[in-house]
Parts: structure tokens; sequence; C-alpha cells
């Protein structure tokens, strides 16, 4: 198995994360091939990452590439370093996010055996990290954490039609948390035909190129989705969704920058075989999805008993009280919701790179 995945982890700056990043790899000894796309500025992490003696037990690349000035440079090195895979299956990483390897062979396998797959994962936990004082931390390391999954909906996308597939996605990529897909196991030629549109084409948006890779690889196959967890995300450090919403929402980016038009002709050069009732219901279902953003953009909800708790658990300042008044909160949410929230405990190797004082919460 090990030499079928290639993990291709993109960095920019937050050394600290990357620190910790390699350091969970190298404790767990992760047998895959992981190569480093550095569009950074930080010396000191080419320093430490060009000695492979400080990650002994990795087989991995380090790649400088110029600074992430824009998106446009950003997407050369993506497009540049995917193109550096030899192996027959991809995976993309973040460095504040973590993979539980113990999953992967199974994934693996499963695309080995079905060939109308492109992409296999499972499940996605977040983890939110916090201080003594119950101050949720946007940095590597803290006094305690949480982790949380959802029974949510299945991540699969099975259909034959391909059409139906995207259409499928555009009506269920937030309730079913389908974002996360984009760290399954990639079909490597897949991605590379994805990814060579972004050579001929500069995506204005980030969110519009996310949209572009899922509706693509669906036109190219099927996804599927395990009930275990391979994918840990931590709560509130994401650096390119922060930079995109820092001036203008989604709706606004979307309108202005015409990215529908962006989208669609991505997804031509994918498959340009889809043609009338096909597009216009792929059309609709992105419409429907667009709308639904604008309604929760523009239009306030009213405030619930959800949103009196979660200024209780703020403004406490003890971490052990606010934790315990969210884990009763989550029990009486779970015996009328379909849709339940679990509490996990994570493995050590994790653990130990997470916590400053060794203090956790389960």
């Amino acid at each position: 198995m090990e030499n079928k995945l290639t993990i291709v982890l993109t960095i920019k700056g937050r050394t600290e994360f990357t620190l910790r990043w390699m350091n969970y790899m190298n404790i767990v000894s992760c047998p895959y091939k992981i190569l480093i796309a550095d569009g950074g500025a930080d010396k000191d992490i080419e320093k430490n990452l060009k000695n492979k003696k400080n990650y002994a037990s990795l087989d991995y690349e380090y790649i400088r590439y110029p600074y992430d000035l824009n998106y446009g440079i950003f997407y050369k090195k993506l497009s540049d370093v995917i193109g550096k895979v030899s192996t027959p299956y991809m995976l993309f990483a973040d460095n504040d996010d973590f993979f539980i390897l113990d999953s992967l062979p199974v994934y693996i396998a499963f695309l080995d055996e079905n060939s109308d797959y492109v992409s296999c994962g499972g499940k996605t936990a977040v983890l939110s990290l916090y201080s003594n004082e119950n101050k949720l931390l946007n940095s590597a390391c803290g006094d305690n954490y949480i982790v949380t999954t959802e029974n949510s909906r299945t991540s699969s996308i099975e259909f034959d039609s391909r059409v139906k597939r995207v259409c499928y996605f555009f009506r269920n990529v937030d309730s079913s948390c389908l974002w996360t897909s984009w760290y399954n196991i990639l079909r490597t030629n897949d991605a590379k035909l994805i990814f060579d549109y972004i050579d001929r084409y500069e995506f204005k948006d980030i969110v519009g190129l996310e949209i572009y890779m899922h509706a693509g690889m669906l036109l190219r196959g099927k996804y599927k989705g395990f009930e275990s967890v391979h994918y840990v995300r931590q709560d509130g450090t994401s650096q390119s969704t922060n930079d995109a919403n820092s001036e203008h929402n989604i709706i606004e980016r979307f309108l202005t920058k015409d990215i529908f038009s962006e989208i669609f002709n991505g997804l031509c050069f994918v498959d340009n075989s889809i043609s009338g009732k096909g597009q216009d219901r792929m059309h609709r279902a992105f419409s429907w999805w667009f709308a639904m953003h604008a309604k929760s953009i523009y239009c306030a909800p009213v405030p619930s008993i959800k949103s009196y708790f979660k200024r209780l658990f703020i403004n406490n300042r003890s971490f052990y009280i606010s934790h315990l008044l969210r884990r009763s909160l989550m029990w009486v949410k779970n015996l009328f919701s379909y849709k339940k929230v679990y509490f996990m405990k994570m493995k050590h190797p994790l653990e130990s790179v997470l916590i400053q004082r060794q203090k956790n919460i389960r």
C-alpha cells in the first residue's frame, strides 16, 4: 500500500503548524511519500525541513516555490506539485489538520477494486484547542482540547449518472459536509486532468476552484465515504477561507467576478460531452446552492436557544464548566435530532503534539 499513495502538503508560513504536522507524522512513522510545496517566506522552516535527520521516519521531498503572493502563484504551485506525483493515488494536506493513517489502507484497497470511483475517504472530526480560561485558540497547541464528530449523512455520491452526481453535490454539499471530500484519497490521473485546466485558466476565487474541483471529479467518477474517521480539522485556523471573506462575502465575489461562468467553463474542459438538459440540470442545482447561501447571509436568523448556550460557553471563564455544559446540551440534542454529535478521545501520538501541559478532556 505504501507505494500507491503520495501526500501533498502545501504550506505558507504558520511555521508552528508545519512543525506540529511533521512531528506527528514522524511519531506515527507515516509510510507514504510526502511532497511539501512551500510557498512561504520563512527560511527557518526551509532549513528545518531540508535536514532530513529531523524526521528520520519519513520519506519526504521539500520543494521551495515562489512566495504565494496571490492566487495565481498559489495555483501554479499546486499544479506543479501535483504533476510531480508518480503514485496512482494522492491526498491533499494542510499543515493545521491531521490524518488518521490507520484508515487509509482500507480506502486504497477500495479504489483498487472499484475503477468507477475517483475518490474515497471517511468522516471528519473537528478539533478545538482551548486555554484553561476557555479561550478558543488559533495556535498549534493549548491546555485542553475537544474533538467531535457527527453521524451526518454519508459522503458517498454513487449515482451512475455524471449529471446526477454533480447535482447531488450542489444540493447536499453543506448539509452533508461534502467540502471535506477535498481531503479524500483521489485518483492521481483524474486530479491531474482537473488541475490541468488551472494551468490554462486562473480562477479568481478559491471557493470557485474548490467547486470546480469537486464537480469535475464527479464528472469523472463516484465518491465513496466510509464511517471511519480519517481527517481531523482544527476549528478556527482556516487560512484561505478567512482571507477570501475579509473584504467581500461569497455572494458578492461570485457576482462581481462571474465565478459561475468560470466553474462551468472548467467543467466543459473536463467533459465537453454534457450539453442541453444535462447542463440545465447542473445550472439549476448550482443556482439552488447559490440562493441558499444568499439566504443565510442576508436573511438574519431568529435567535435560538442554541445561540444562547453558545454565548454561555464563550462567556464562561472555566473550560471545565463550559465543557460540562457543552456535553450536557449535546446529550439533550442527540435525543431529538437525527444528526448526532459525539465527543472523541484522540490517541496518544496526536494528543502529545496538541497539549502543552498534558491535560485533556474526553
